[in-house]
């Protein structure tokens, strides 16, 4: 086996954990008089991306693996699978209301959010082997969730947060349609 092999198969236990945290937790979210339709949308934009991150991983496979590629690799799998947990409170005593669970959690839910977006911005630099000052583009995956991670870690607005998630699908949608089949980089 490849060391890319070994990488692959480690991140896709964390995507499975996280898919099977998303996917546990989407009954008790949809119950009447539990459900909170943003909330919802927070749990298939996850889902989403746990998948397309999952494929796009196959562009890592010409990549000369170190340690700190590996855990930079597994620290995308370990954000989606700690934004579910947060999102989706104990599995085995579900919130009552996913409403007030969402905006009590929401400041941690979007801190995590504000990590993933520095993970991306960073993620040239430890795969691409580029000089640390040298000037990277900000890829749109990232300046988009860092843009919606601090407005929503900052605002309480339910008609702020619901523009939010409805983007947040739109453009995980879209983008989960726009993936190409990968090719290899590095």
């Amino acid at each position: 086996m490849s060391h890319f092999e070994y990488v692959s198969v480690a991140t896709a236990l964390i995507y499975a954990l996280a898919i099977g945290r998303l996917l546990g937790g989407l009954a008790p979210a949809m119950e009447a008089g539990r459900r909170y339709w943003v909330h919802l949308i927070w749990v298939f934009v996850l889902l989403l991306v746990a998948v397309m991150a999952w494929w796009i991983m196959w562009r890592t496979s010409g990549v000369t693996w170190t340690p700190l590629k590996f855990l930079w690799a597994l620290s995308l799998p370990a954000f989606v699978f700690v934004r579910a947990s947060i999102l989706l409170g104990n599995s085995n005593d579900p919130p009552v209301s996913y409403f007030d669970h969402y905006y009590e959690k929401r400041t941690l839910f979007f801190g995590v959010g504000l990590g993933v977006a520095i993970f991306i911005i960073f993620t040239p630099w430890i795969f691409q082997s580029r000089p640390w000052f040298a000037m990277a583009p900000v890829h749109p995956s990232a300046a988009g969730l860092l843009t919606i991670s601090a407005i929503g870690l900052f605002s309480r607005s339910h008609g702020v947060h619901a523009v939010i998630a409805v983007f947040s699908l739109i453009s995980a949608t879209a983008a989960f349609f726009a993936i190409p089949v990968s090719t290899p980089v590095g």
